[in-house]
C-alpha cells in the first residue's frame, strides 16, 4: 500500500464520487467541517486506486474497492493498529466504514482475535414531496411553547450552554429549539455545514428530545421548522443515523427522508 501525498490525492479525486471523494477532499484540504484534520490516505495503485484505506477519516477508518488483494491486506491490517496505537487510541473501539459489502467477510478473517460489533449507517436525502405536510410547521408549535432559532452569533445562549466550542463562528452551525418556560423540550441543529467538495451545502441533522417529553411530536415540530430553514437557504438537509437506532430512522421517514445509502460498518475493541 502507498501513502499518497497531498498532490497525489488531488489527483484521485475525480475518479470518485459521494462521500468516498469528499473524504479525500478533506485529505487534501487538511480540513473537515469540524475544523482542521489529519487524514491518510494509503492506496495499492497511485493514479487508479483499486483499494484505498483512510485514516482518521471524517466517517471513521474508511475502506474501499478491492478486497481480495491478500498483500495489501496484510498492509491494511498493520496500518490500521499501528496509527491507533500512535494516536493513543488503543483502548479505544476503531471504527470500520465499509464501502463495498464485500469487506465484511474480510474483516472479520483479518481481525479475528479483535472483539466486533456490527451496526449499518444510513445515510438519508429528503423527498420534498413527502415533507409537504410539514412545511407550515407553525401549526404543529404546542400552546404555551415557542421555537427559537440560535445560531453561531447567539452569545448568551451559547454561553448558557456551554457550546462556545462546539459552535465556533466558522462552524457555521445553527438550530431550532422548542421553548416552554425557559425550558428547551426539544431541539434540532445542524452537527455540520458542509462548505467544500461535493457535498457543499449539505447540513447533516441532529435531533435531541428530553426524556420526559418524548413520544409528543415534539421533535417533528423541531425537525420541521429547521429543514424549512435549510430549504429556504438552498441548504441540502442529510439525515444520517445507525440502524440500531430505529426511532431515528423511523422520525426519519415520517418527514420525508429516504434512504440513498446502506453503509455497513464494523467496530474493533482492539
Amino acid at each position: 500500500m502507498i501513502k499518497l501525498n497531498e498532490h497525489q490525492i488531488n489527483h484521485i479525486i475525480p475518479l470518485f464520487s459521494g462521500h468516498i471523494a469528499q473524504e479525500l477532499e478533506y485529505a487534501y484540504l487538511g480540513e473537515a467541517p469540524f475544523g482542521k484534520i489529519d487524514i491518510q490516505v494509503h492506496v495499492d495503485n497511485a493514479d487508479r486506486p483499486n483499494t484505498i484505506l483512510i485514516l482518521g477519516g471524517f466517517a471513521g477508518t474508511a475502506l474501499y474497492g478491492d478486497s481480495e488483494n491478500k498483500a495489501a491486506n496484510k498492509k491494511i491490517k498493520t496500518l490500521i493498529m499501528d496509527f491507533f496505537k500512535r494516536e493513543g487510541n488503543n483502548e479505544k473501539e476503531i471504527w470500520l466504514s465499509l464501502y463495498s459489502s464485500n469487506w465484511e467477510p474480510k474483516i472479520d478473517e483479518l481481525f479475528i482475535e479483535y472483539e466486533r460489533r456490527k451496526d449499518n449507517r444510513l445515510i438519508h436525502r429528503l423527498n420534498i414531496e413527502k415533507f409537504l405536510p410539514y412545511k407550515n410547521w407553525q401549526e404543529l408549535v404546542p400552546s404555551g411553547c415557542s421555537i427559537i432559532k440560535y445560531d453561531t452569533s447567539s452569545n448568551a445562549f451559547l454561553e448558557k450552554r456551554n457550546w462556545q466550542g462546539f459552535w465556533h463562528p466558522e462552524s457555521e452551525r445553527f438550530g431550532w429549539f422548542l421553548v416552554k418556560d425557559d425550558e428547551i423540550l426539544s431541539e434540532c441543529f445542524s452537527v455540520w455545514v458542509e462548505k467544500v467538495g461535493v457535498e457543499k451545502g449539505c447540513v447533516e441533522i441532529s435531533v435531541d428530545t428530553k426524556e420526559k417529553h418524548k413520544r409528543k411530536g415534539y421533535a417533528v415540530t423541531t425537525s420541521a421548522a429547521f429543514i424549512n430553514d435549510c430549504l429556504s437557504r438552498n441548504l441540502t438537509p442529510v439525515w444520517c443515523c445507525w440502524q440500531s437506532t430505529e426511532g431515528s430512522a423511523e422520525l426519519a421517514q415520517k418527514l420525508g427522508f429516504e434512504i440513498i445509502e446502506n453503509r455497513q460498518a464494523i467496530f474493533i475493541k482492539p
